[in-house]
């Protein structure tokens, strides 16, 4: 008997206080299940998804972006009315990347990979 003592003990150490909490415990149904660990790492990788995405985005429309800024005076003003949704998107996707990787340290190399990681400051 001393050692359903010994076990009864533990389990009441553990938070354990009735057989539900005993049979949930073992059909995972414990109130500690990660959830919450869970929706932050799904908002890391969506945040790093989202980046992705941008920085794809913005890969196409250097181009477009490109030109316009060869361009000077009365050229460039029309050549900004022609194309003005590209470069108005281009330039939202830049500040979008900007602000994103002012929180991450984001370095690419040549091939375009991508090394990215949380700055120690934020």
């Amino acid at each position: 008997m001393s050692r359903a003592d010994a076990i009864i003990a533990d389990l009441k150490a553990g938070g354990i206080m009735s057989y539900s909490d005993l049979s949930s415990f073992f059909q995972g149904d414990q109130a500690d299940d990660h959830t919450t660990e869970l929706v932050e790492l799904k908002k890391k990788f969506t945040a790093i998804d989202t980046l992705i995405i941008k920085m794809k985005h913005r890969y196409e429309l250097i181009p477009v972006y490109k030109e316009y800024q060869s361009k000077s005076g009365w050229s460039q003003s029309r050549f900004r009315k022609k194309n003005a949704a590209a470069i108005e998107d281009y330039e939202q996707t830049a500040k979008y990347i900007k602000i994103i990787s002012g929180n991450t340290l984001l370095t690419a190399n040549r091939r375009q990979c991508l090394t990215l990681w949380r700055s120690r400051t934020s």
